[in-house]
Protein backbone atom coordinates (compact mmCIF):
# COMPACT_ATOMS: atom_id res chain seq x y z
CA UNK A 1 0.00 0.00 0.00
CA UNK A 2 2.87 2.36 0.85
CA UNK A 3 4.54 1.77 -2.53
CA UNK A 4 1.28 2.26 -4.44
CA UNK A 5 0.67 5.55 -2.62
CA UNK A 6 4.18 6.81 -3.39
CA UNK A 7 3.90 5.72 -7.04
CA UNK A 8 0.64 7.66 -7.40
CA UNK A 9 2.17 10.76 -5.84
CA UNK A 10 5.24 10.50 -8.10
CA UNK A 11 3.18 10.05 -11.31
CA UNK A 12 0.97 13.03 -10.55
CA UNK A 13 3.95 15.21 -9.70
CA UNK A 14 6.05 14.18 -12.69
CA UNK A 15 3.35 14.12 -15.40
CA UNK A 16 0.88 16.80 -14.23
CA UNK A 17 2.75 18.90 -11.63
CA UNK A 18 0.09 17.95 -9.06
CA UNK A 19 0.94 17.69 -5.37
CA UNK A 20 -1.26 15.16 -3.62
CA UNK A 21 -1.68 14.08 -0.01
CA UNK A 22 -4.31 11.48 0.95
CA UNK A 23 -4.95 10.46 4.58
CA UNK A 24 -4.61 6.79 5.48
CA UNK A 25 -7.70 4.72 4.75
CA UNK A 26 -9.00 6.91 1.93
CA UNK A 27 -9.17 5.83 -1.70
CA UNK A 28 -5.99 6.39 -3.70
CA UNK A 29 -6.99 7.16 -7.31
CA UNK A 30 -5.64 5.16 -10.23
CA UNK A 31 -3.98 7.91 -12.28
CA UNK A 32 -4.33 6.39 -15.76
CA UNK A 33 -8.05 5.63 -15.50
CA UNK A 34 -8.83 9.14 -14.17
CA UNK A 35 -6.71 10.66 -16.92
CA UNK A 36 -8.56 8.70 -19.62
CA UNK A 37 -11.95 9.80 -18.30
CA UNK A 38 -10.96 13.50 -18.24
CA UNK A 39 -9.53 13.18 -21.74
CA UNK A 40 -12.80 11.66 -23.00
CA UNK A 41 -14.78 14.53 -21.47
CA UNK A 42 -12.38 16.88 -23.28
CA UNK A 43 -13.23 15.10 -26.56
CA UNK A 44 -16.94 15.59 -25.85
CA UNK A 45 -16.39 19.30 -25.27
CA UNK A 46 -14.49 19.57 -28.56
CA UNK A 47 -17.73 18.66 -30.34
CA UNK A 48 -19.14 22.04 -29.32
CA UNK A 49 -16.00 23.99 -28.39
CA UNK A 50 -16.17 26.32 -31.42
CA UNK A 51 -19.37 27.81 -30.02
CA UNK A 52 -18.08 28.62 -26.53
CA UNK A 53 -17.28 32.20 -25.65
CA UNK A 54 -13.47 32.20 -25.72
CA UNK A 55 -13.40 34.89 -23.02
CA UNK A 56 -15.27 32.69 -20.55
CA UNK A 57 -13.88 29.71 -18.67
CA UNK A 58 -15.01 26.12 -19.08
CA UNK A 59 -16.88 25.23 -15.86
CA UNK A 60 -17.44 21.63 -14.79
CA UNK A 61 -19.01 19.82 -11.85
CA UNK A 62 -17.59 16.83 -10.00
CA UNK A 63 -20.07 14.71 -8.06
CA UNK A 64 -18.24 12.97 -5.19
CA UNK A 65 -14.74 14.30 -5.76
CA UNK A 66 -13.18 12.28 -2.89
CA UNK A 67 -10.34 13.27 -0.58
CA UNK A 68 -7.96 13.46 -3.54
CA UNK A 69 -10.10 15.90 -5.60
CA UNK A 70 -8.41 14.19 -8.55
CA UNK A 71 -10.73 15.15 -11.43
CA UNK A 72 -10.76 18.90 -10.71
CA UNK A 73 -6.99 18.87 -10.23
CA UNK A 74 -6.42 17.06 -13.54
CA UNK A 75 -8.94 19.17 -15.46
CA UNK A 76 -7.49 22.41 -14.11
CA UNK A 77 -3.88 21.43 -14.77
CA UNK A 78 -4.46 19.96 -18.23
CA UNK A 79 -7.01 22.36 -19.70
CA UNK A 80 -7.44 25.28 -17.32
CA UNK A 81 -11.03 24.29 -16.47
CA UNK A 82 -12.91 25.62 -13.45
CA UNK A 83 -14.80 23.23 -11.13
CA UNK A 84 -17.44 23.05 -8.43
CA UNK A 85 -16.95 19.75 -6.62
CA UNK A 86 -18.95 18.01 -3.88
CA UNK A 87 -18.10 15.39 -1.29
CA UNK A 88 -18.71 14.33 2.31
CA UNK A 89 -14.99 14.86 2.95
CA UNK A 90 -14.76 18.23 1.16
CA UNK A 91 -12.45 19.62 3.87
CA UNK A 92 -9.81 17.00 3.02
CA UNK A 93 -10.18 17.72 -0.68
CA UNK A 94 -9.69 21.43 0.00
CA UNK A 95 -6.21 20.70 1.37
CA UNK A 96 -5.16 19.29 -2.01
CA UNK A 97 -6.68 22.25 -3.83
CA UNK A 98 -4.76 24.64 -1.58
CA UNK A 99 -1.52 22.64 -1.95
CA UNK A 100 -1.74 23.16 -5.73
CA UNK A 101 -2.76 26.85 -5.45
CA UNK A 102 -5.96 26.28 -7.41
CA UNK A 103 -8.44 27.95 -5.05
CA UNK A 104 -9.32 30.42 -7.81
CA UNK A 105 -10.42 27.56 -10.11
CA UNK A 106 -11.84 24.90 -7.78
CA UNK A 107 -14.58 25.41 -5.18
CA UNK A 108 -15.91 22.67 -2.90
CA UNK A 109 -19.37 21.97 -1.51
CA UNK A 110 -19.93 19.80 1.58
CA UNK A 111 -22.82 17.34 1.11
CA UNK A 112 -24.53 14.59 3.10
CA UNK A 113 -25.35 11.03 2.04
CA UNK A 114 -29.02 11.82 1.42
CA UNK A 115 -28.44 14.96 -0.66
CA UNK A 116 -29.29 14.68 -4.40
CA UNK A 117 -26.10 14.31 -6.48
CA UNK A 118 -26.41 17.54 -8.49
CA UNK A 119 -29.15 19.80 -7.13
CA UNK A 120 -27.15 21.01 -4.13
CA UNK A 121 -24.01 21.42 -6.26
CA UNK A 122 -25.54 23.48 -9.08
CA UNK A 123 -26.16 27.18 -8.97
CA UNK A 124 -29.05 27.35 -11.44
CA UNK A 125 -28.26 30.98 -12.23
CA UNK A 126 -25.17 29.69 -14.06
CA UNK A 127 -24.61 27.34 -16.98
CA UNK A 128 -22.12 24.48 -16.84
CA UNK A 129 -20.31 22.69 -19.62
CA UNK A 130 -20.17 19.21 -18.08
CA UNK A 131 -20.35 17.10 -14.95
CA UNK A 132 -18.19 14.09 -14.06
CA UNK A 133 -19.03 11.37 -11.58
CA UNK A 134 -17.25 8.26 -10.30
CA UNK A 135 -20.02 6.67 -8.20
CA UNK A 136 -19.57 4.06 -5.45
CA UNK A 137 -19.82 0.69 -7.20
CA UNK A 138 -21.26 -1.56 -4.48
CA UNK A 139 -24.62 -1.96 -2.76
CA UNK A 140 -23.15 -3.26 0.51
CA UNK A 141 -19.88 -3.96 2.28
CA UNK A 142 -20.55 -7.69 1.83
CA UNK A 143 -20.80 -7.28 -1.96
CA UNK A 144 -17.53 -5.34 -1.99
CA UNK A 145 -15.73 -7.99 0.07
CA UNK A 146 -17.08 -10.89 -2.01
CA UNK A 147 -15.91 -9.15 -5.19
CA UNK A 148 -12.40 -8.73 -3.79
CA UNK A 149 -12.32 -12.42 -2.76
CA UNK A 150 -13.14 -13.50 -6.34
CA UNK A 151 -10.29 -11.43 -7.75
CA UNK A 152 -6.54 -11.79 -7.47
CA UNK A 153 -5.35 -9.47 -4.72
CA UNK A 154 -4.40 -6.22 -6.47
CA UNK A 155 -1.06 -4.51 -5.96
CA UNK A 156 -2.74 -1.50 -4.36
CA UNK A 157 -5.17 -3.34 -2.01
CA UNK A 158 -6.97 -0.01 -1.95
CA UNK A 159 -10.67 -0.33 -0.97
CA UNK A 160 -10.96 3.20 0.51
CA UNK A 161 -13.54 4.35 3.05
CA UNK A 162 -16.91 2.63 3.02
CA UNK A 163 -18.77 5.68 1.67
CA UNK A 164 -16.30 5.86 -1.26
CA UNK A 165 -17.13 2.31 -2.41
CA UNK A 166 -20.61 1.54 -1.04
CA UNK A 167 -23.98 3.26 -1.51
CA UNK A 168 -27.60 2.15 -1.17
CA UNK A 169 -28.61 0.43 -4.39
CA UNK A 170 -25.06 0.45 -5.73
CA UNK A 171 -23.87 2.41 -8.76
CA UNK A 172 -27.08 1.77 -10.71
CA UNK A 173 -29.27 3.57 -8.16
CA UNK A 174 -26.72 6.36 -7.74
CA UNK A 175 -26.60 7.06 -11.49
CA UNK A 176 -30.41 6.89 -11.60
CA UNK A 177 -30.44 9.72 -9.03
CA UNK A 178 -27.98 11.62 -11.22
CA UNK A 179 -30.29 11.06 -14.20
CA UNK A 180 -33.31 12.29 -12.24
CA UNK A 181 -31.41 15.46 -11.32
CA UNK A 182 -30.51 15.95 -14.97
CA UNK A 183 -34.21 15.75 -15.91
CA UNK A 184 -34.76 18.67 -13.55
CA UNK A 185 -31.73 20.71 -14.63
CA UNK A 186 -31.82 19.80 -18.36
CA UNK A 187 -29.92 22.44 -20.34
CA UNK A 188 -28.27 23.92 -17.25
CA UNK A 189 -25.43 21.48 -18.09
CA UNK A 190 -24.36 20.64 -21.65
CA UNK A 191 -22.87 17.16 -20.98
CA UNK A 192 -23.88 14.89 -18.10
CA UNK A 193 -21.35 12.05 -17.69
CA UNK A 194 -20.64 9.19 -15.32
CA UNK A 195 -18.24 6.29 -14.98
CA UNK A 196 -19.78 2.81 -14.68
CA UNK A 197 -18.00 -0.14 -13.08
CA UNK A 198 -20.20 -3.11 -14.12
CA UNK A 199 -21.28 -4.11 -17.60
CA UNK A 200 -24.82 -5.00 -16.56
CA UNK A 201 -25.16 -1.54 -14.98
CA UNK A 202 -23.80 0.07 -18.14
CA UNK A 203 -26.31 -1.76 -20.37
CA UNK A 204 -29.20 -0.85 -18.06
CA UNK A 205 -28.21 2.84 -18.04
CA UNK A 206 -27.90 3.06 -21.82
CA UNK A 207 -31.29 1.37 -22.24
CA UNK A 208 -32.82 3.79 -19.74
CA UNK A 209 -31.35 6.82 -21.53
CA UNK A 210 -32.57 5.63 -24.92
CA UNK A 211 -36.09 5.43 -23.52
CA UNK A 212 -36.15 9.11 -22.50
CA UNK A 213 -37.52 11.39 -25.19
CA UNK A 214 -36.04 14.51 -23.54
CA UNK A 215 -32.48 13.16 -23.89
CA UNK A 216 -31.45 14.00 -27.44
CA UNK A 217 -27.76 12.96 -27.46
CA UNK A 218 -26.17 9.85 -25.92
CA UNK A 219 -22.52 8.79 -26.12
CA UNK A 220 -20.54 6.06 -24.37
CA UNK A 221 -17.07 4.57 -24.36
CA UNK A 222 -15.00 1.82 -22.72
CA UNK A 223 -11.71 2.11 -20.82
CA UNK A 224 -9.43 -0.89 -20.32
CA UNK A 225 -6.47 -0.89 -17.97
CA UNK A 226 -4.81 -4.30 -17.62
CA UNK A 227 -7.60 -6.73 -16.68
CA UNK A 228 -9.92 -3.97 -15.49
CA UNK A 229 -12.66 -2.58 -17.75
CA UNK A 230 -14.76 0.48 -17.00
CA UNK A 231 -17.40 2.27 -19.04
CA UNK A 232 -18.39 5.92 -19.30
CA UNK A 233 -21.77 7.26 -20.38
CA UNK A 234 -22.63 10.81 -21.47
CA UNK A 235 -26.00 12.34 -22.29
CA UNK A 236 -27.28 15.79 -23.18
CA UNK A 237 -30.56 17.65 -23.59
CA UNK A 238 -28.94 19.56 -26.45
CA UNK A 239 -29.04 18.00 -29.91
CA UNK A 240 -25.29 17.74 -30.60
CA UNK A 241 -23.76 16.63 -33.87
CA UNK A 242 -21.16 13.96 -33.01
CA UNK A 243 -18.22 13.68 -35.40
CA UNK A 244 -17.12 10.08 -34.84
CA UNK A 245 -13.76 10.66 -36.57
CA UNK A 246 -13.05 13.50 -34.19
CA UNK A 247 -13.94 11.44 -31.10
CA UNK A 248 -10.50 9.93 -30.60
CA UNK A 249 -9.89 6.82 -28.55
CA UNK A 250 -8.45 7.72 -25.15
CA UNK A 251 -4.69 7.04 -25.17
CA UNK A 252 -3.27 4.19 -23.13
CA UNK A 253 -0.20 6.11 -22.00
CA UNK A 254 0.30 9.18 -19.89
CA UNK A 255 1.02 12.43 -21.78
CA UNK A 256 4.58 13.25 -22.78
CA UNK A 257 3.73 16.97 -22.94
CA UNK A 258 1.30 19.30 -21.22
CA UNK A 259 -1.98 19.96 -23.02
CA UNK A 260 -3.16 23.31 -24.29
CA UNK A 261 -6.50 24.63 -23.14
CA UNK A 262 -9.60 23.98 -25.24
CA UNK A 263 -9.83 27.62 -26.26
CA UNK A 264 -6.20 27.63 -27.44
CA UNK A 265 -6.70 24.48 -29.52
CA UNK A 266 -9.58 26.03 -31.43
CA UNK A 267 -8.00 29.36 -32.37
CA UNK A 268 -7.66 28.44 -36.06
CA UNK A 269 -6.97 30.54 -39.14
CA UNK A 270 -10.00 31.06 -41.40
CA UNK A 271 -10.13 28.46 -44.19
CA UNK A 272 -11.05 29.84 -47.61
CA UNK A 273 -11.96 28.08 -50.86
CA UNK A 274 -12.09 29.64 -54.33
CA UNK A 275 -14.56 28.10 -56.78
CA UNK A 276 -14.20 29.35 -60.38
CA UNK A 277 -17.34 28.84 -62.52
CA UNK A 278 -18.18 29.30 -66.16
CA UNK A 279 -21.79 30.50 -66.54
CA UNK A 280 -23.58 29.91 -69.83
CA UNK A 281 -24.79 33.03 -71.63
CA UNK A 282 -28.41 33.86 -70.92
CA UNK A 283 -28.23 32.50 -67.37
CA UNK A 284 -26.09 35.16 -65.69
CA UNK A 285 -28.91 36.49 -63.49
CA UNK A 286 -30.03 33.07 -62.28
CA UNK A 287 -26.96 32.15 -60.20
CA UNK A 288 -28.12 33.86 -57.01
CA UNK A 289 -31.48 32.06 -57.06
CA UNK A 290 -29.82 28.73 -57.85
CA UNK A 291 -27.43 29.13 -54.91
CA UNK A 292 -30.42 29.81 -52.66
CA UNK A 293 -32.21 26.71 -53.97
CA UNK A 294 -29.17 24.54 -53.09
CA UNK A 295 -29.13 25.96 -49.57
CA UNK A 296 -32.82 25.08 -49.24
CA UNK A 297 -32.32 21.59 -50.67
CA UNK A 298 -29.65 20.85 -48.05
CA UNK A 299 -31.76 22.46 -45.29
CA UNK A 300 -29.14 25.08 -44.48
CA UNK A 301 -29.97 28.18 -42.51
CA UNK A 302 -28.80 31.17 -44.58
CA UNK A 303 -28.99 34.93 -44.56
CA UNK A 304 -28.15 37.40 -47.33
CA UNK A 305 -25.75 39.65 -45.41
CA UNK A 306 -25.27 42.06 -48.32
CA UNK A 307 -27.28 42.15 -51.56
CA UNK A 308 -24.73 44.55 -53.07
CA UNK A 309 -21.79 42.25 -52.28
CA UNK A 310 -23.89 39.08 -52.82
CA UNK A 311 -22.64 37.78 -49.49
CA UNK A 312 -24.41 34.92 -47.64
CA UNK A 313 -23.86 33.66 -44.10
CA UNK A 314 -24.68 29.95 -43.93
CA UNK A 315 -25.18 27.53 -41.00
CA UNK A 316 -25.32 23.74 -41.30
CA UNK A 317 -26.97 21.93 -38.38
CA UNK A 318 -27.56 18.54 -40.03
CA UNK A 319 -25.27 16.71 -42.47
CA UNK A 320 -28.04 16.43 -45.10
CA UNK A 321 -25.68 16.06 -48.06
CA UNK A 322 -24.09 12.79 -46.88
CA UNK A 323 -24.96 9.54 -48.63
CA UNK A 324 -26.57 8.24 -45.46
CA UNK A 325 -28.78 11.34 -45.16
CA UNK A 326 -29.81 11.16 -48.83
CA UNK A 327 -30.77 7.50 -48.47
CA UNK A 328 -32.75 8.36 -45.34
CA UNK A 329 -34.55 11.14 -47.23
CA UNK A 330 -35.47 8.73 -50.03
CA UNK A 331 -36.80 6.17 -47.53
CA UNK A 332 -38.93 8.86 -45.89
CA UNK A 333 -40.41 9.78 -49.24
CA UNK A 334 -41.22 6.11 -49.90
CA UNK A 335 -42.34 5.38 -46.31
CA UNK A 336 -43.64 8.59 -44.69
CA UNK A 337 -44.49 6.84 -41.41
CA UNK A 338 -40.84 5.92 -40.69
CA UNK A 339 -39.36 7.69 -37.60
CA UNK A 340 -37.44 10.81 -38.61
CA UNK A 341 -34.66 10.45 -36.03
CA UNK A 342 -32.98 13.17 -33.97
CA UNK A 343 -33.64 16.88 -34.52
CA UNK A 344 -30.96 19.16 -36.03
CA UNK A 345 -28.00 19.94 -33.78
CA UNK A 346 -28.28 22.79 -31.28
CA UNK A 347 -24.68 23.60 -32.23
CA UNK A 348 -23.92 24.23 -35.94
CA UNK A 349 -21.74 21.70 -37.75
CA UNK A 350 -20.15 24.69 -39.45
CA UNK A 351 -20.74 28.39 -40.15
CA UNK A 352 -19.44 29.81 -43.43
CA UNK A 353 -19.57 32.87 -45.70
CA UNK A 354 -20.41 32.55 -49.40
CA UNK A 355 -19.62 35.49 -51.71
CA UNK A 356 -20.28 35.67 -55.46
CA UNK A 357 -17.88 37.84 -57.49
CA UNK A 358 -18.78 38.35 -61.15
CA UNK A 359 -16.12 38.64 -63.81
CA UNK A 360 -15.93 40.90 -66.86
CA UNK A 361 -19.42 40.93 -68.39
CA UNK A 362 -18.69 43.12 -71.47
CA UNK A 363 -18.68 40.29 -73.97
CA UNK A 364 -22.07 38.59 -74.15
CA UNK A 365 -20.86 36.16 -76.82
CA UNK A 366 -18.77 34.09 -74.43
CA UNK A 367 -19.62 32.48 -71.09
CA UNK A 368 -19.18 34.62 -68.01
CA UNK A 369 -16.63 33.58 -65.41
CA UNK A 370 -17.80 33.85 -61.81
CA UNK A 371 -15.79 33.30 -58.64
CA UNK A 372 -17.36 31.98 -55.43
CA UNK A 373 -15.34 32.65 -52.29
CA UNK A 374 -16.36 30.28 -49.47
CA UNK A 375 -14.85 30.93 -46.03
CA UNK A 376 -15.22 28.65 -43.03
CA UNK A 377 -15.75 30.82 -39.95
CA UNK A 378 -15.90 27.95 -37.47
CA UNK A 379 -16.91 24.34 -37.20
CA UNK A 380 -15.98 20.95 -38.63
CA UNK A 381 -13.50 21.42 -41.49
CA UNK A 382 -13.99 17.89 -42.85
CA UNK A 383 -17.77 18.29 -43.14
CA UNK A 384 -17.26 21.80 -44.59
CA UNK A 385 -15.05 20.47 -47.40
CA UNK A 386 -17.48 17.62 -48.01
CA UNK A 387 -20.33 20.12 -48.39
CA UNK A 388 -18.29 22.28 -50.80
CA UNK A 389 -17.84 19.33 -53.14
CA UNK A 390 -21.57 18.51 -53.05
CA UNK A 391 -22.37 22.20 -53.55
CA UNK A 392 -20.18 22.39 -56.67
CA UNK A 393 -21.72 19.23 -58.15
CA UNK A 394 -25.22 20.51 -57.38
CA UNK A 395 -24.43 23.70 -59.35
CA UNK A 396 -23.27 21.68 -62.36
CA UNK A 397 -26.45 19.61 -62.33
CA UNK A 398 -28.40 22.73 -63.36
CA UNK A 399 -26.68 22.41 -66.75
CA UNK A 400 -25.83 26.15 -66.78
CA UNK A 401 -22.55 26.10 -64.88
CA UNK A 402 -19.19 24.41 -65.28
CA UNK A 403 -16.52 24.21 -62.57
CA UNK A 404 -13.23 25.41 -64.06
CA UNK A 405 -11.07 25.28 -60.94
CA UNK A 406 -11.23 24.57 -57.23
CA UNK A 407 -8.64 26.04 -54.87
CA UNK A 408 -8.14 25.63 -51.14
CA UNK A 409 -5.60 27.95 -49.45
CA UNK A 410 -4.46 28.95 -52.95
CA UNK A 411 -3.41 25.35 -53.72
CA UNK A 412 -4.91 24.25 -57.04
CA UNK A 413 -6.65 20.88 -57.01
CA UNK A 414 -7.90 18.72 -59.86
CA UNK A 415 -11.23 20.10 -61.18
CA UNK A 416 -14.23 18.32 -59.69
CA UNK A 417 -15.59 15.47 -61.74
CA UNK A 418 -19.14 15.78 -63.01
CA UNK A 419 -21.59 13.38 -64.64
CA UNK A 420 -22.70 16.26 -66.91
CA UNK A 421 -19.36 16.64 -68.68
Amino acid sequence: MFYYRQLTYALLKDQFEINLEIPDGYLIPTVTSRYKYILWVHELLLQVAEYFDAKKSIIGLDVGTGASCIYPLLGSKLFGWHFRASDRCAKLALKNVTANKLENRISLVLVDEDDPPLLKLVDQANRYHFCVCNPPFFNSKEEQESTHLRQTKPLSDNPGKEHEAVTRGGELEFIEKLLQDSLTLKKTIIWYTSLVGKKRSFLSIVKRLKGLREVTTIKWTQFTQGKTTRWAVAWSFYAIYIDEERMQTAPTALPAKRFKSTSEENKEVLKTTQLLLSVASGHKEELLDDVRSIFKEYELKYNLESALLQLFKVEARTCTWSRRARRKKKRLSDFPSEPKGLPPSDFPIFIALFQILRGDDKSLARPLQVTLWITLLRGDFGKFVSFELHFARALEKFGKYKVLNYNVYGRSLTPIKSDLR
